[in-house]
């Protein structure tokens, strides 16, 4: 009985212990359960960016080598071979009748161009840059209007001496005043006529001044207009002599490579004129036939052990000036960390076209694999934090901070908020940014689980 007693009594003992342990402890227990979040505060620095892109390793300068004759080639070197001034690049063997065809060729285009050049230059001799002046208007007779003046003012005079003597007679009472008055109108009508003629005179000779300012401003007009001709006729046959100068120093050329061919029994050989490197020879092998102009083999020239390569990087990352280093690894040669500079940057659809110059001294044909990548650093920023604590919904920019809400038995709990901010600039690693507020609180940096404002957190660790 007593060791009965003594077992309830335990139990007893027990369930009150575990209820005094979940009634004090059970906030302890809940915030075991809650996000565990890593905190840490803005500190100053630097924000480093890298951008890769992938290209092709070319060389600084090529050469396309093209078939001056037809024939059968035969080539001296292959694909990746090296090449020395003087070195011989390829034969192309031409039957003798074949060459003979050709220069007969060429000196019959020789003498076209002879003939067409000589008629050029004749047209060109027989330009003229002006015209002949237009006639100038014919001065107009003004004899009649001089002639009517001389007779309307003889006639004034005899009036006006009459109408004195009438006036004597009339003083004395010869005459009647009517007779007198009719001599005044009459008077009065020629002096009238008189300046009636004056002006017409002015008239005619304002009308010739006026046709003459006229006829030399068409004739100004027309010279400019020939002389615009002249010019544009004039370059013209310029261009087109020094077009026909060209051809003839070509076909010159070719006519004396032919007689130098047909002297060797048909056979052309081709030589190197500066160091670099057999990078393509398209569709053709040894012996096969080959026509005039075709392209027959390309050299990559060696400017010493210069190389570039052409890659497109994001807009975003911005121009850099010309000279900027950046890092050059060719994996499949297994060089790394070559050095090279940008040599030039152009907008493309949204892309930056760069052209890199870099050295290697390992033996090389073009085309293998590039990666170009360019480090960039920024000013210093007083606000960066982890891009982990950067979040991003459609509203932009915001981070999340945490505020102590209480205590439990084995430290604070903690709540999470959001504050809105401006990224001012994002790199690999790290963010600088603009807080509207300044606040107090750690800000979250990473956690174990997702969250959201609101929510409450547990701290893990500070950073």
């Amino acid at each position: 009985m007593k060791q009965r007693k003594k077992i309830i009594l335990r139990l007893c003992a027990a369930w009150i212990g575990i209820l005094l342990f979940l009634t004090f402890f059970s906030n302890t227990i809940y915030s075991l359960n809650l996000p565990g979040v890593t905190v840490g505060f803005p500190a100053e620095g630097i924000i480093a960016s890298t951008n890769r892109a992938e290209g092709s390793l070319d060389f600084s300068e090529n050469q396309n080598l093209y078939a001056d004759y037809s024939g059968r080639i035969h080539f001296s070197l292959q694909i990746g071979d090296r090449v020395e001034p003087g070195d011989t690049l390829f034969n192309i063997h031409t039957d003798i009748n074949d060459l003979l065809n050709q220069l007969e060729t060429e000196e019959n285009s020789l003498e076209r161009v002879l003939l067409n050049r000589s008629a050029a230059q004749t047209q060109l001799q027989g330009l003229s840059p002006t015209t002949p002046s237009l006639p100038a208007p014919l001065p107009p007779d003004i004899s009649r209007f001089d002639h009517e003046e001389t007779r309307l003012t003889a006639e004034v005079q005899r009036l006006e001496a009459e109408y004195q003597t009438q006036q004597n007679l009339l003083a004395e009472g010869i005459i009647s005043r009517d007779e007198l008055s009719e001599i005044t109108h009459r008077l009065e009508d020629l002096r009238r006529d008189l300046t009636r003629n004056a002006e017409e005179r002015e008239q005619v000779i304002a009308e010739h001044l006026r046709s003459q300012a006229r006829s030399a401003e068409e004739d100004r007009i027309q010279q400019q207009q020939q002389r615009r001709v002249y010019e544009v006729e004039r370059n013209r046959l310029l261009h087109e002599i020094n077009l026909l100068n060209m051809d003839e120093s070509e076909i010159r050329r070719t006519i004396t490579r032919l007689n130098a061919q047909i002297e060797d029994g048909g056979i052309a050989a081709v030589y190197a004129a500066s160091h670099g490197i057999v990078r393509e020879i398209p569709d053709l092998e040894d012996g096969m036939a080959v026509g005039r102009n075709q392209l027959v083999m390309r050299l990559g020239l060696l400017d010493g052990n210069h190389y570039t390569t052409t890659v497109y990087f994001p807009e975003r990352m911005g121009f850099l000036p010309v000279g900027t280093d950046v890092r050059v690894d060719i994996r499949s040669l297994r060089e790394f960390g070559l050095r090279g500079e940008i040599r030039r940057m152009t907008p493309v659809q949204g892309r930056l076209r760069t052209e890199i110059l870099f050295e290697s001294d390992q033996p090389v044909i073009g085309g293998e694999g590039v990666t170009v990548t360019v480090e960039q650093f920024s000013e210093l920023f007083t606000q960066v934090l982890p891009n982990s604590a950067i979040r991003q919904d459609a509203m932009g920019y915001f981070i999340l901070f945490a505020t102590q809400e209480g205590h439990t038995f084995i430290g604070r709990s903690y709540v999470a908020r959001e504050m809105r901010i401006q990224v001012w600039e994002r790199g690999d690693r790290t963010t600088a940014f603009w807080m509207h507020l300044d606040i107090e609180y750690p800000i979250i940096i990473q956690s174990d689980r997702p969250v959201a404002a609101g929510d409450r957190i547990r701290l893990v660790a500070d950073q």
